[in-house]
């Protein structure tokens, strides 16, 4: 569940044009917070709740009227206080348009807060400024950046009360620059900002700034007092940083921190020969043999390769391997079995080439712990350990230790290949025979 937190200043027309786009478009569950900063009715008499409560159901949309401009960072601190219940917030401007054809734009970017390093992610645009504006072609699909606007900007909870001051994270006292200074803060809390480019979202730009400041919204004068408040608050060293939006590739499956591949390659024995499926930018063990349909050297677009180079030795499908029966003495597939339909097909594969007795190991998403589906749109399964283990045992796999990874919503199954399957083949066939 996502918390998503509309300020909104007399421009209820706008703001339901935006909220159209949202609750048509995306889907992900989610709470929708309107905060109105501004008139509780409109020239016609009309009353603010009752415009928009007349389009759209109470509960799917929620407006709290402030009775005042409280600002941006007011009406963000209100809901952070009084109303987000969920594990993230998405701060929102009511200028922007959610596209048609883009239903994944909030689970793709959600899907990152599984990594704990990661404090806030953001989308690219066309009107923003930085790394997250749509024309900076040649970045990494999935990248670190010094800067993340608030035009959209998805935060995980918990760094929000890590950098909070007074209970609240947004600086009321700044002149401008509220992106900025959370920016920073996130980033000396050791969280890493990511954007998506993946991720579009159109936005018109400069709506309630001007609505309410006028020619000073955005002028030479702002942004040189936003500045100095800025570099007296954090130094000068950090805001040049900030604002230099400085990027850097994001590759969070590393060999450190890494419980689930250290627990993988703990089972695995030196000496034996194998294969590492689907292995994207990380081999998990060494001297495997790394398997992925992308070839090596090439850029990924989707899941944990999204935005980095494989590193497979060997271009294949993983329903599909080019290797001998019985030659392999391992096979790990980390995060891989929740991607593919056919699960028949590809355990009949991973048996096919495992030696008598050899050794199976899958990683997986724990659906006990959180729903994996809406973990990335090419999940076609979901499983937990007390449903993969009888599957296992259906295609001839002997599970003999799961493991759930502490720190991540994880788990892992080893399971030897049995020799029972085979007996049972030899055994069917003679039986026909005999029949015939």
């Amino acid at each position: 569940m996502i918390d998503i937190v509309i300020p909104t200043y007399n421009n209820a027309d706008q703001l339901v044009c935006c909220l159209k786009s949202l609750t048509m478009n995306i889907e992900y569950p989610y709470t929708i917070h309107v905060i109105n900063n501004g008139d509780s009715v409109d020239n016609q008499g009309v009353g603010f709740d009752e415009y928009i409560y007349g389009q759209f159901s109470e509960g799917l949309v929620n407006v709290h009227n402030m009775g005042e401009n409280k600002g941006w960072e007011g009406a963000l601190n209100y809901a952070y206080k009084e109303l987000v219940e969920s594990p993230y917030m998405m701060a929102l401007n009511d200028d922007v348009i959610f596209i048609p054809w883009h239903r994944t734009f909030v689970r793709q970017m959600a899907e990152y807060f599984e990594f704990e390093d990661v404090g806030a992610i953001g989308p690219i645009s066309n009107v923003v400024m930085g790394s997250q504006n749509f024309v900076n072609h040649g970045m990494p699909i999935v990248h670190k950046t010094s800067l993340l606007i608030g035009f959209c900007c998805l935060y995980k909870m918990d760094a929000l009360r890590k950098i909070s001051v007074h209970e609240t994270p947004w600086d009321e006292s700044l002149p401008g620059g509220d992106d900025f200074d959370i920016s920073i803060r996130l980033e000396k809390a050791g969280y890493n900002l990511l954007v998506d480019r993946s991720a579009y979202l159109h936005h018109i730009g400069f709506q309630t700034g001007q609505r309410v400041k006028g020619s000073e919204w955005n002028s030479t004068r702002m942004r040189i007092a936003t500045d100095n408040a800025l570099i007296e608050k954090h130094g000068v060293k950090a805001w040049f940083h900030c604002t230099q939006s400085f990027v850097e590739n994001y590759n969070p499956i590393t060999p450190s921190g890494d419980e689930e591949g250290d627990w993988i390659r703990s089972q695995v024995k030196e000496e034996w020969k194998g294969l590492d499926l689907g292995v994207g930018a990380n081999k998990t063990v060494e001297h495997a043999v790394g398997v992925d349909r992308v070839a090596k050297d090439v850029i990924g677009l989707s899941g944990g390769r999204r935005g980095v180079p494989s590193v497979a030795e060997v271009h294949a499908d993983a329903t599909d391997l080019p290797f001998d029966d019985e030659s392999q003495d391992f096979l790990v597939a980390r995060h891989l079995l929740e991607h593919i339909v056919n699960l028949a097909q590809v355990l009949t594969e991973w048996r096919r080439v495992l030696k008598p007795e050899g050794v199976l190991i899958i990683a997986c998403p724990n659906q006990e712990k959180t729903d994996t589906m809406i973990l990335d749109a090419e999940h076609v399964h979901a499983f937990t350990p007390e449903s993969l283990t009888p599957l296992l045992m259906a295609y001839g796999f002997d599970p003999i230790n799961v493991f759930d990874v502490p720190s991540t919503i994880s788990f892992c199954v080893m399971s030897k290949k049995s020799p029972s399957i085979e007996k049972m083949i030899v055994e069917t066939n003679e039986l026909q025979e005999q029949e015939a």
